[in-house]
């Protein structure tokens, strides 16, 4: 796969759009009962499959969470998809095509979760396009070019989705941009510079879309730095050096955007440190190794003012070998960490689970841990509910119901379901 040589890193969205709030009732006469029923939206789950050029689309059963393809799945696409995501509506889903290095757009069916080519799709990027991000709340759409070391950005038509690029597209950055990632206000994006070891730090223009250098930007000298995660408060960055085997810890200015690393950062993470998840309260850090073997997860709590880390008893905490990508479930409960993606061709994964102790930070195993996966497990997300874990691995998607007092995994009936060859990622959304 290709983001194996990036440690799993991949650089997509996960949207869920609002429900349709149902008006109030009328009163019932006194002798019947009345009830109103809200029908949620329908909820779809897509991936990009990197080798056979398409995307597999599906429909989530709200009470099983097994996957139903959608009728004309998989849909054609550019060659070598290695990312998508749907905008915040949950109307539009752009997915970047870095052979021909375009981004493809679509329209999605609000009943039936198909997709249908907008008018002008696909639009050219720069050289092998491989993330892609909103802005502005869904203005605008922003894409890496691996090797252009430039950032394609275009604004949204709210009413067809189509794409009309930026003035000043595209916009410079740093060697080798994997990813860009947004603050939760929607005006600052972040673009991590693989090969130059930086981030670069821009604001976004809320009528353009046109993507402004902060001050003192680039930051950091790392040599392998690995995508940056923005807290859920949009108050600290964190980015991973598997070379110096640190993380480095930045507060965001909230009027400039600008990166000011913290008292004491970098912090020493395991040998071959990959990859950060933070919870959602914003109270811990987990950072995941290689460790020369079997994987570990350095445990920290986050000063809430100061955004420091400090280590929490008993970390580091073990876990599989050849371990992918971490993720924490939505309730920050439970952490999940998908291993065996270097173990070889062929090879079966599993999900090594811990719950979170919610004052300490502390992981535990959760019994029945790790829980089998197909060959190359390589991303994992959660259904909104937290009900149920959708694992990306090779050609399939697993999908577990999470067990909501221990946070054990039991795959669903059906599971895995079939995707396209070399999948990537997976994202899910609704209107």
């Amino acid at each position: 796969m290709r983001h194996s040589i990036f440690f799993g890193i991949v650089a997509v969205s996960f949207c869920v759009g609002c429900t349709n709030n149902a008006p109030p009732a009328s009163p019932s006469p006194p002798t019947q009962t009345s009830k109103v029923v809200l029908k949620a939206q329908p909820l779809f789950a897509y991936v990009p499959n990197y080798l056979s050029n398409d995307i597999s689309a599906y429909l989530v059963n709200p009470n099983s969470g097994a996957l139903e393809p959608i009728a004309g799945s998989p849909y054609k696409t550019g060659a070598n998809p290695p990312a998508l995501a749907a905008d915040p509506t949950g109307r539009y889903l752009y997915v970047v095509n870095s052979g021909p290095n375009t981004i493809s757009a679509y329209s999605i069916d609000a009943i039936t979760g198909g997709l249908r080519p907008i008018a002008g799709s696909p639009y050219k990027t720069g050289t092998d396009p491989f993330s892609v991000a909103f802005g502005a709340g869904g203005k605008f759409v922003y894409v890496t070019n691996l090797n252009s070391s430039n950032v394609s950005a275009f604004k949204v038509n709210a009413a067809t989705g189509a794409l009309t690029p930026v003035p000043g597209s595209p916009f410079p950055c740093g060697g080798d941009p994997q990813s860009i990632v947004v603050d939760p206000s929607g005006k600052f994006a972040y673009v991590q510079d693989f090969s130059q070891g930086s981030i670069s730090g821009y604001v976004i223009d809320s009528t353009s879309g046109a993507l402004i250098p902060v001050a003192g930007s680039p930051v950091g000298s790392a040599k392998y730095l690995t995508r940056p995660v923005i807290e859920a408060r949009g108050k600290f960055a964190y980015a991973v050096d598997s070379n110096s085997n640190n993380i480095s810890v930045y507060a965001i200015n909230p009027a400039s955007g600008a990166l000011k690393p913290v008292a004491g950062s970098p912090f020493a993470a395991g040998v071959g440190a990959t990859s950060v998840a933070i919870d959602p309260a914003s109270k811990f850090a987990y950072v995941l190794d290689y460790s020369n073997g079997p994987g570990r997860i350095s445990a920290f709590t986050i000063d809430s003012t100061g955004g420091e880390l400090k280590p929490v008893s008993g970390s580091p905490f073990a876990t599989g070998k050849g371990p992918g990508i971490i993720s924490i479930d939505r309730g920050g409960r439970f952490v999940y960490v998908t291993t065996g993606f270097t173990a070889g061709a062929g090879s079966p994964g599993g999900i090594a689970a811990y719950a979170i102790d919610a004052t300490s930070g502390a992981l535990k195993p959760v019994a029945g841990s790790p829980f089998s996966v197909p060959r190359d497990p390589n991303y994992i997300v959660f259904d909104p509910t937290d009900t149920f874990a959708y694992v990306v691995a090779y050609n399939t998607v697993s999908v577990y119901t999470i067990n909501q007092t221990t946070g054990a995994l039991k795959p669903v009936r059906g599971s895995p379901f079939t995707a396209g060859n070399n999948s990537e990622a997976i994202i899910m959304t609704q209107r």
